[in-house]
């Protein structure tokens, strides 16, 4: 079992906080990996996942330099490893 969130719209400190709780809460979907697209218009997607909790992951260098952008989107997913790693 796994479990989505995501925001769209208009950036501010305010729609990024929510996300991030957004994706912390939603760990009862899934507590072993957690995955982040943030979404633009005029650059690429930037995808951050690593098999951590999402504070884990928020406080990641890789999350840190790309959260610094303004982007329009951001979709976040929470695994449940069912089989693998």
């Amino acid at each position: 079992m796994c479990g989505l969130v995501g925001y769209f719209g208009a950036t501010s400190i305010g729609a990024e906080r929510t996300f991030l709780d957004m994706l912390r809460v939603d760990v009862v979907r899934g507590p072993h990996s957690t995955g982040v697209a943030l979404l633009s218009e005029y650059q690429k997607p930037k995808v951050i996942k690593a098999a951590l909790l999402p504070d884990d992951l928020f406080n990641t260098k890789q999350f840190e330099d790309a959260i610094r952008s303004t982007y329009s989107g951001y979709l976040g997913h929470n695994r449940w490893r069912t089989q693998g790693e």
